[in-house]
Order: structure tokens, then C-alpha cells, then sequence
């Protein structure tokens, strides 16, 4: 979990708890995120910013795990996924943004949530597992 991850971070990167848990958190538990952003970490922060090395784990994700995830939505599911944020959204929120109905949107959420992709943290929200999943997904509606 998180904790493990922190410790790693932690110790690999002889840096401090505050710093470790903000890495750790990026990853929301994630593996393959855990071990992008510390290969990005390893190699880049001593000349990057966090947010350059975001952009390059961005990338990552997007290349080995994200595009193949992204290609297997619908359509729907799509467009929930990219109107979301990082963090808990509205379930309201995002049917407004996409103008689906109450009753049109469970099924979708349900499926996404079958998927692995979205959990329901608490009544009336939604959140994606993946980390930084819609920030890579907004780049593929450009395409």
C-alpha cells in the first residue's frame, strides 16, 4: 500500500516522510506507477521539477499501461473518465459536464468500477484507481 511505498521512496531516495508520502500519494497505490515515477525520480530529480517529471510519467503511463486501457472503453465510458479529476468527483458533477441522466449513468459506473478503473469512495462520488488516468486521458480526445 501506500505506506510501503512511502518507506521505499523514503529510503531509496534518502528523503524526508513529507516528501516520500507526496510521491507515494501520486501513485495511489498503483505498481507500475510506483515503479515509473521512482525510475523518473532516480534518474531526473536533481535537474527536473516535479512537474517536468510528472510529464515523464505521464508519458510512461500513457505508453505501457494507459493507451491499452483507453482503447478497450466505450465511447461513454470515455467521456466520463475525461470528465473527471484526480481526486473524488461529483457523480453530479460529471453527468452534468456529459448531460447523461441519473438512471443512463449507473450502468457505465458500475461497469468501470467491475473494470478496476473507478471505485465509489462514498455516496455521490466517483474516483478513478488510476493514477493521473484522466489528466493522460484529456490528451487522447485531441486525436
Amino acid at each position: 500500500g501506500l505506506l510501503q511505498i512511502r518507506n521505499q521512496y523514503r529510503e531509496v531516495f534518502a528523503i524526508g516522510d513529507t516528501e516520500a508520502q507526496e510521491l507515494a500519494d501520486i501513485t495511489k497505490g498503483y505498481a507500475f506507477a510506483f515503479q515509473a515515477l521512482g525510475t523518473v525520480y532516480w534518474e531526473n530529480h536533481k535537474k527536473l521539477s516535479l512537474d517536468e517529471m510528472l510529464r515523464k510519467l505521464d508519458e510512461m503511463l500513457d505508453e505501457y499501461v494507459y493507451q491499452k486501457i483507453w482503447s478497450t472503453l466505450t465511447g461513454r465510458e470515455r467521456d466520463i473518465i475525461s470528465a473527471m479529476n484526480e481526486g473524488e468527483t461529483k457523480v453530479e458533477e460529471v453527468r452534468n459536464k456529459i448531460n447523461i441522466t441519473s438512471e443512463s449513468f449507473s450502468p457505465y459506473r458500475d461497469k468501470l468500477i467491475a473494470k478496476g478503473i473507478m471505485i465509489s469512495p462514498r455516496y455521490g462520488y466517483i474516483s478513478l484507481t488510476l493514477p493521473r488516468f484522466p489528466d493522460v486521458a484529456r490528451t487522447y480526445r485531441g486525436k
